[in-house]
């Protein structure tokens, strides 16, 4: 929460004039680089806490990846893959 939450406030109070201010070509330009940074930023929290405390073993690695790809091409929506990587980390501590 608390590495989205301002994000999201920032979006909420500066709605109309971030679309003003978009329309820049140099702002646009300066948008694009934060979001680089922010999906450096991102992948760097991904290889470092993810991989290595959320995938505990080659069967998740599989079952992560076959997640991603039925997101990628089927459109399922995240509540769904939610609910069925709930699903999997329960079964999967039952079996342990």
């Amino acid at each position: 929460m608390a590495i989205f939450l301002p994000g999201f406030l920032l979006i909420i109070t500066f709605k109309d004039s971030f679309q003003y201010y978009s329309k820049n070509r140099n702002f646009a330009r300066f948008l694009q680089a934060v979001n680089a940074s922010v999906v450096g930023i991102l992948f760097s929290v991904f290889l470092m806490v993810v991989l290595p405390n959320g995938i505990a073993n080659v069967f998740d690695f599989i079952f992560a990846s076959f997640m991603f790809f039925m997101m990628r091409k089927y459109k399922i929506s995240i509540l769904w893959l939610i609910l069925i990587f709930i699903i999997y980390g329960i079964l999967g501590s039952l079996y342990v």
